[in-house]
């Protein structure tokens, strides 16, 4: 056989048996690849799962807790059970100071009034006859029952026996009474009292306040028990209400007891209520199936109080039992386990889905590489049946290529020497093209995943800080629910405050109806007494002139006093010339004289007291004159004032009307309150929901980044003619790096060493400061990249340190400014290959 034939054969084989050995290694890493890539697949999906199903049952739990324990709260026993015992108090309250009133007003004695109220106090019932209403005094250190309408034999004792001693630190009750309205006149006293039907002492709450005017406690109570059976009876009300996934998705209720576990609560299965979970159809859990199922989700709470429990159940439309996946949480104060379920049959349904895929794709895979390789060994048998002497070293050539390839690696920038003439320039010019065309399609398929992964940064990104953004919204939501129920709690406040306004207000207008009564009363009095004043003014006018005419009077009996003095005295001269005769006349004359000089001093003297009483008379008449305009004023004030209370009555009248409207208000603000509430509740759900979705999307995009990290690894040993093929692996290898920074914030990955090590020694650092300085040091944009990338590897380690202690907040900062600078990264290596024309 010619040399040429044996080569030929020789090569033809070779390239066989090579190409053979590449394809049968290429299917054998993509098989195991598949496999890798569907067990990923199917953790991811059973994360999914109980990530979902941790998310709404956690929702559900934190709505138990909250309903449990505001039932054991004394403000929220008092909120719920208060008002009632209020009103109970205030309609006898009201009586009571009606009745003290009538005593006030003379209308009975204090002692009949007194009697009246206890008869009063005596005969209220509510609450179907069992609510009653008792009375005690102030007494210390113990007061005294003054009237108990059940137990009589305690009216007029003193309430000190051992057996009162239940209130809080074991204090007398009553005592507890005396110091709570002495202190803030009325208020609530919590304590431990015999209830029928019951063998210990339960819960109990009273309501007391003080009537000051006879210093009586007038109390009424409740038993506040059923504040915690309402709160379960709620609880098991609201669980069997949460649906979701279509109405499809529910929660139960079971308890705890071994070895046969109960129905506590079944929304859709009422009739296993409070009965035994013991049947055989239930031993569906366990390894071997055989385990029950409620004792197996039992025994997931025992450690962290919380757990997932697998089993196979009936599902509507399937034939047989179907994989289902349940969490449950323990409710410690009842000894509960909640717990909600999702069928995982879709998700061995999305295996076999994504198994075809897989397989699809790998087989088109397998087709290209075995239609390469036939190709290759057309054109090889081609080549070598006309191939002469000098074949060798074109075989030679040819071969190590070969073997490179099909190592998974090699130099697709060689090419066989085409100098030659004849067969063996054909051959070499035919296998060139077969590696530049191997090169353009990695290069092509290498450049499609370096665009495919960088188009996922920004995916990453927002993905996250939508996360954030749902983390806040859920947080803003609790802290609304928290807000909308101190909203409820003030409303409540305001309405008990309209409550006492509207009280005061009917104070107000009684008080101002008496003020206006008593200033018209004033205002007739000023009337009366101005007409008083205007006859009294009159009389002084009359005494004025009776004093002139006095005055008068004197003046004529002074003038006949003068004349009757100087007719006496000529009277007493003629006598003295009578002599002796004339004596006794003279005697007579003397004492007419004397008579007139004392008229004349007496008419002086009623002359001065005239004076004096005319001058009295005229400052009376001033001062009556004063009086008379102070009166006028007064009763122009009185006229004022009377107009100004019939405007404070129209406006207290207004006021009331307000108060009215306030407190309508205030109910429609309680109802309004109460849908924000509800409201919250929903957007926290939605919260969740959009939140599972959005771990969903991770997943899915973390699987594909895995996929182009294979896909890209089994091009990465090969050398490329095409420099921007270069700068393509470099994007990868970066965005490679870049996601394994998110896998550790995430939590999903441990392993950081290949993170925290220098930025020389990373793949794209290694690109950088060997090839890349080589062939574009000289560029001022090329050189730019370097701080760029040092940043990374900063931001990179500051991303582990803080996830690592904890720092979620600060970690999440760093990533986002990661993301933007690994996106300008990429952005920059675009820019240098588009404008330096990088081929």
């Amino acid at each position: 056989m010619k040399i040429a034939n044996k080569i030929a054969l020789s090569t033809i084989a070779l390239i066989i048996i090579t190409i053979g050995i590449v394809t049968a290694l290429s299917i054998y890493s993509i098989k195991s690849r598949e496999k890798i890539n569907l067990e990923n697949f199917r953790q991811t999906e059973y994360k999914r799962v109980e990530q979902k199903l941790e998310s709404l049952l956690d929702v559900t739990f934190e709505s138990v807790t909250s309903t449990f324990e505001n039932s054991t709260q004394k403000e929220y026993i008092q909120n719920v059970y208060g008002k009632r015992l209020n009103s109970v108090i205030d309609s006898t309250f009201s009586q009571i100071e009606q009745i003290y009133k009538s005593y006030q007003n003379g209308e009975v004695s204090e002692s009949q009034a007194k009697s009246e109220a206890q008869n009063l106090v005596k005969a209220v019932r509510y609450d179907s006859g069992t609510g009653y209403i008792w009375i005690n005094d102030t007494g210390k250190p113990y007061p005294k029952m003054i009237m108990h309408p059940i137990a009589y034999q305690l009216d007029g004792q003193i309430l000190s026996a051992e057996k009162y001693n239940v209130a809080e630190n074991n204090e007398n009750l009553f005592s507890a009474m005396v110091k709570t309205v002495e202190k803030d006149k009325e208020g609530f006293v919590g304590y431990l009292w015999p209830k029928p039907g019951k063998d210990t002492p339960q819960p109990k709450l009273s309501y007391v306040r003080l009537f000051e005017p006879w210093g009586w406690v007038i109390g009424t109570g409740v038993y506040v028990d059923d504040a915690v059976d309402d709160a379960i009876s709620n609880i098991l009300t609201d669980v069997a209400k949460y649906k979701y996934d279509n109405g499809t998705g529910y929660f139960w209720i079971n308890d705890t007891d071994l070895p046969e576990p109960k129905m506590v609560m079944h929304p859709i299965a009422p009739q296993l209520n409070g009965k035994p979970l013991s049947e055989k159809k239930y031993n569906v859990a366990g390894p071997n199936r055989d385990e029950n199922i409620f004792i197996a989700m039992i025994n997931a709470t025992k450690k962290d109080g919380s757990g997932f429990v697998s089993y196979l159940w009936p599902k509507p439309g399937k034939d047989t039992p179907q994989p289902k996946m349940s969490y449950v949480r323990l409710f410690e104060p009842m000894n509960w386990i909640i717990g909600t379920g999702i069928y995982t049959d879709d998700i061995d349904d999305a295996i076999a889905e994504k198994t075809k895929m897989l397989a699809a794709e790998t087989n088109k895979l397998v087709l290209k590489i075995m239609f390469i390789a036939g190709i290759m060994v057309l054109l090889g048998g081609f080549v070598t049946i006309f191939i002469a002497k000098g074949i060798a070293g074109s075989i030679s050539s040819t071969s190590a290529i070969l073997k490179q390839l099909s190592e998974g690696s090699g130099d697709l920038t060689k090419r066989l020497d085409a100098g030659s003439t004849g067969e063996t320039k054909e051959l070499s010019i035919s296998f060139n093209k077969v590696l530049d065309n191997l090169d353009e399609s990695f290069t092509q398929l290498i450049h499609g995943l370096a665009g495919t992964a960088e188009s996922l940064v920004p995916i990453i990104k927002a993905s996250d800080t939508v996360k954030y953004s749902l983390e806040e919204t859920n947080d803003m939501a609790s802290q609304v629910a928290t807000a909308a129920e101190q909203m409820s709690s003030s409303i409540s406040d305001i309405a008990n405050n309209t409550s006492d306004a509207a009280a005061q207000n009917e104070e107000v207008v009684h008080v101002s109806r008496q003020g206006g009564e008593i200033i018209k009363r004033s205002e007739e009095i000023s009337v009366n007494m101005r007409q008083k004043i205007e006859a009294l003014t009159g009389e002084i006018h009359k005494l004025t002139g009776h004093a002139t005419e006095i005055e008068n009077v004197i003046t004529v009996i002074n003038d006949i006093s003068e004349q009757t003095n100087l007719l006496a005295l000529n009277a007493a001269i003629e006598a003295a010339r009578a002599g002796e005769a004339g004596r006794g006349f003279a005697v007579v004359a003397d004492e007419v004289r004397k008579l007139a000089e004392k008229t004349q001093d007496s008419t002086e003297d009623i002359r001065k007291m005239v004076k004096e009483m005319q001058g009295r008379v005229q400052t009376a008449n001033t001062e009556a004159v004063i009086v008379s305009d102070l009166v006028i004023q007064q009763s122009e004030i009185d006229t004022q004032t009377s107009e100004n209370f019939s405007n404070i009555m129209s406006a207290v009248e207004s006021l009331s009307n307000n108060i009215l409207g306030v407190s309508s208000a205030v109910d429609e603000q309680s109802a309004v309150t109460t849908e924000i509430a509800s409201s919250i509740e929903t957007v926290s759900m939605s919260s969740a929901k959009s939140k599972e979705e959005l771990g969903y999307l991770s997943a899915n995009i973390k699987s594909l980044i895995e996929n182009i990290m294979y896909t890209s690894g089994l091009f990465s040993e090969y050398k490329l003619k095409s420099t921007s093929s270069m700068f393509a692996i470099a994007k990868l290898q970066h965005l490679i790096y870049l996601n394994k920074v998110y896998a550790v914030y995430e939590g999903t990955r441990t392993e950081t060493a290949d993170i925290t090590i220098d930025h020389h020694s990373c793949a794209f650092g290694k690109f950088y400061y060997s090839k890349g300085v080589e062939i574009h040091g000289n560029l001022p944009e090329f050189k730019a990249l370097e701080p760029i990338h040092q940043r990374v590897h900063a931001l990179a380690a500051t991303v582990v340190s803080n996830t690592q202690a904890g720092n979620r907040e600060s970690a999440r900062e760093s990533i986002y400014e990661l993301f933007q600078i690994a996106e300008d990264l990429m952005q920059k290596l675009n820019n240098i290959i588009n404008d330096n024309n990088i081929k």
